[in-house]
């Protein structure tokens, strides 16, 4: 990132800051991202020292030779708590970047005495160039602190035992700044400041700062104490110019002694090193209840933070590092356990040396154990394996054959050894594993679905004619499966093995099945045709004979029909013949009255009654003759067969009539010329001869009436005893049709009992079959899954055999490493004692 558009490049920022209570220390995440960003070199510039002495104003002129920048405080309370830092570049190289960091007093009021141990702490494990900075003299209370820093520092460096290794860039520079100095010294400072401290003292800061340890003082900054409150506000030309020539003494010193970044464990420190330092040292530092550490020996050293911050940086990078490579070997998945093993050996090979140069280890040298966990959290992370010790026997092939040695006795049961069995259960390797099985599983199946499905639909078609058709087609789908591209990884040849199998074994058992079961089915139908014919054929003789009979009843029916058409047959005739009788009758009757009504005529003619009288005798005639034509009309009411005849009767007796009424109005018409000369006699005569008609028409009209009655009697009686036999008839021939539906229903039912009971032991036999078959089955998968776990647990077997063999390698050279770290402790120590007894 840009120095403009980097905010820790304009002002000053917040970095650590305390709580109210000042029990914990937390940092500020927007200026550690901030802080991490900064990729260049950095050299870091501390301040430390009391309240108000005049830090943030040294680090103010010391980032732009300006007085403004960091907080002044004038005040009784503390202006800077925690940290803050400010960036600028180096002035003499722009590619490195110097941080200048202001702390918080050490004389805060109401401080516990480990936040202050902390805070120095934090100080000391990031600075560049450590100023202790104290106010007019080196006194004891200066002296003190010193002390406390001193100790803080010891801490950080592991213990008094341990003496300063590597070179000066490993440590911070240390100045003993002294402000506002007014009195005259005797000797030159850095002398002065020996001179007061003792030699334990001096000793320590020969061990936890870079040779040698300076000391300058520097003069106030204005002439008069009022003038101190308005510093803020002061231009750098308007500052003493004793201060301003001392401070530029100062200045050139600080930036001549960082022009060099610092390095920790062999690295060099940059942004990103330093905000993980201080996120880390803050949570290090934190005590179990949350607050912080309250003896300074709880304080972690450099040399764990340095490790802990590689470590964690050597683990995320080898573990990106792995990914990356295993990525680039295996574009494309499934692959072949060999080759997601060699891609892994490959990958992990990669990434464990970027974890040794990160972590900053030697390529052929052991992990010692300060990487120890780090390595492990690699490896764990890569791939996790759960090792379980397990009995293995010797000289046998599997799990099923131990098994059926410890059944046996003590004497014949074989030497038993105990073996390691890894199992893979996390990591990245787990989860490529079972992406990559996962995947080739579900190609493999569907590889084999689709393969097998023609399979499939020939044997539902009845396609193959033998077992033999069928185990063949098995062996040429089981040689295309072993050629597909589409289905490969490790999946191909376990689930392939499975598959084929489990149907080499129960496909030709399932056709053999359902040929029997076609067998049966065409034995059960040609079974079921023989007993429909034979039922056909009882059914077909049942129904000619109940034909026959039909036949009979339906000749006699018509003979007696036929019998009774000639009865009525008869009968018509005979009443056709009445009829005929009837009508020679009416008509000689006709024939009779036409005389007398010629008669009548003539002596009507010879009376010539009065027109009027006539009339009158007319009218009153008429009536009678209409009711002489409703009694003939009751003949045309014969049923049936009768209706012709008394339509021809009615049509003739309707003719006789009209030729009567002719003749009638014939002889009216001679009546009424001749009725004048007709007087009451002929009156009394004519109404004698009306009187006589109607007396003999009324008697004739009585005949014809009885003999109709009789003859519709007779006709009904004929007709009821003809619809009685034809009852009697139906109801006999409905009684057989029921009697032989009954025993056709009968022999219906019985058929289809003995077609199911067939059906039934059919279908238990096949099922006795099907479960004989399965169980066949079942013990064939449970034999080859024992097979398979067996040669699983021997190749786990001889990985853990392996991995064990390594891992006493690697045990043997990480012994090997700490024997040299004892012989180079025991070389240092000797040192140590050579060099004390020299001073």
């Amino acid at each position: 990132m840009d120095d403009l558009e980097n905010p820790l490049f304009d002002h000053p920022m917040h970095l650590c800051k305390p709580d109210d209570n000042h029990e914990r220390l937390e940092v500020v995440p927007d200026t550690l991202r901030l802080l991490s960003q900064i990729k260049q070199p950095i050299v870091l510039v501390t301040v430390v020292g009391t309240q108000r002495g005049g830090k943030s104003t040294l680090l103010n002129l010391l980032h732009s030779r300006r007085t403004q920048g960091f907080g002044l405080g004038h005040y009784l309370d503390a202006q800077t708590t925690g940290l803050w830092i400010w960036a600028r570049r180096h002035p003499h190289d722009p590619e490195l970047v110097v941080l200048c960091m202001d702390t918080e007093g050490l004389d805060t009021p109401h401080v516990p005495q480990w936040y202050n141990w902390c805070l120095s702490a934090l100080s000391i494990l990031v600075s560049s160039y450590f100023i202790y900075q104290t106010k007019g003299s080196i006194d004891a209370n200066a002296i003190d602190r010193l002390g406390v820093i001193l100790k803080v520092a010891e801490q950080l460096r592991g213990g008094q035992q341990q003496q300063a290794s590597g070179g000066s860039s490993d440590r911070p520079h240390f100045l003993w700044l002294i402000r506002d100095q007014q009195l005259q010294m005797k000797k030159a400072p850095r002398a002065e400041m020996a001179d007061k401290l003792d030699s334990a003292a001096l000793k320590a800061l020969e061990r936890c700062f870079a040779e040698p340890a300076d000391c300058m003082p520097l003069p106030r900054p204005v002439d008069r104490d009022e003038q101190l409150k308005d510093v803020e506000s002061m231009e750098w030309e308007e500052l003493r110019s004793e201060f301003r020539e001392k401070y530029a003494v100062l200045e050139d010193k600080i930036f001549t002694s960082v022009s060099e970044p610092r390095r920790l464990a062999g690295r060099t420190i940059d942004g990103s090193t330093i905000a993980g330092l201080l996120d880390t040292y803050c949570a290090s530092i934190a005590s179990k209840d949350g607050g912080l550490a309250t003896q300074l020996s709880q304080l972690p050293t450099q040399r764990q933070m340095v490790v802990r911050l590689a470590g964690e940086r050597a683990v995320q990078q080898a573990v990106a590092a792995y990914r990356a490579t295993l990525h680039e070997a295996l574009p494309t998945l499934p692959v072949d356990q060999a080759q997601l093993a060699a891609a892994h050996l490959q990958a992990h090979t990669e990434a464990l040396g970027v974890f040794r140069r990160e972590a900053m280890l030697d390529s052929e040298a052991d992990i010692d154990s300060d990487n120890l966990p780090f390595f492990e959290a690699f490896n764990k992370q890569v791939a996790e394996w759960s090792v379980q010790a397990t009995p293995l026997e010797l000289g046998t092939g599997g799990s099923s054959e131990a098994a059926s040695a410890s059944s046996s006795s003590a004497a014949s049961m074989p030497a038993i050894s105990c073996a390691e069995l890894r199992t893979l259960v996390g990591g990245h390797l787990r989860t490529v594993w079972d992406a990559n099985l996962k995947l080739s599983t579900e190609r493999c199946q569907a590889e084999l679905d689709r393969l097998f499905a023609a399979v499939l639909s020939r044997r539902d078609a009845g396609e193959f004619g033998s077992v033999d058709e069928l185990r063949a087609e098995l062996r040429r789908l089981q040689c295309a499966y072993a050629d597909s591209a589409q289905a490969s990884g490790p999946a191909k040849q376990p689930l392939g093995h499975r598959f084929f199998a489990e149907h080499t074994s129960l496909e030709p058992s399932l056709l053999a099945v359902s040929l029997s079961r076609r067998d049966l089915t065409s034995q059960v139908e040609a079974a079921k045709q023989e007993m429909l014919e034979a039922m056909r054929s009882a059914l077909s003789s049942q129904q000619s004979s109940h034909d026959k009979q039909l036949d009979d009843l339906r000749q006699r029916f018509e003979a007696k029909l036929e019998a009774l058409h000639g009865t009525v047959t008869t009968f018509v005739n005979d009443t056709t013949a009445a009829l005929s009788r009837l009508k020679e009758a009416n008509a000689e009757q006709a024939a009779l009255n036409a005389e007398r009504i010629g008669s009548v005529q003539a002596h009507v003619l010879r009376l010539e009654t009065p027109l009027a009288l006539n009339t009158n005798n007319i009218a009153a005639l008429q009536p009678r003759v209409d009711e002489l034509a409703a009694e003939l009309k009751p003949l045309t009411l014969l049923p049936g067969k009768l209706d012709a005849a008394e339509t021809r009767a009615a049509t003739q007796l309707d003719k006789a009539t009209s030729e009567l009424d002719r003749k009638l109005d014939a002889g009216l018409d001679q009546l009424r010329a001749r009725v004048s000369a007709c007087g009451d006699e002929s009156r009394a005569q004519v109404a004698a001869v009306k009187h006589e008609l109607q007396q003999q028409h009324t008697a004739d009209a009585a005949l014809h009436r009885q003999a109709l009655t009789e003859l519709g009697q007779r006709v009904d009686g004929r007709l009821e005893k003809l619809q009685q036999h034809l009852q009697a008839t139906d109801a006999a021939h409905a009684q057989r049709s029921d009697a032989l539906d009954a025993r056709i229903a009968a022999l219906a039912a019985s058929t289809d009992k003995r077609a199911a009971e067939v059906a039934s032991t059919l279908e238990t036999r096949l099922d006795e079959s099907a479960a004989r078959l399965q169980q066949r089955l079942d013990a064939a998968e449970t034999a080859t899954g024992l097979r398979a776990a067996a040669a699983e647990q021997n190749i786990q077997a001889m990985s853990s055999w392996v991995e064990e063999m390594r891992e006493t390698r690697v045990g043997r050279l990480a012994q090997l490493h700490r024997t040299l770290e004892e012989l180079q402790e025991t070389s240092d120590r000797r040192r140590v004692q050579t060099h004390g007894t020299t001073e």
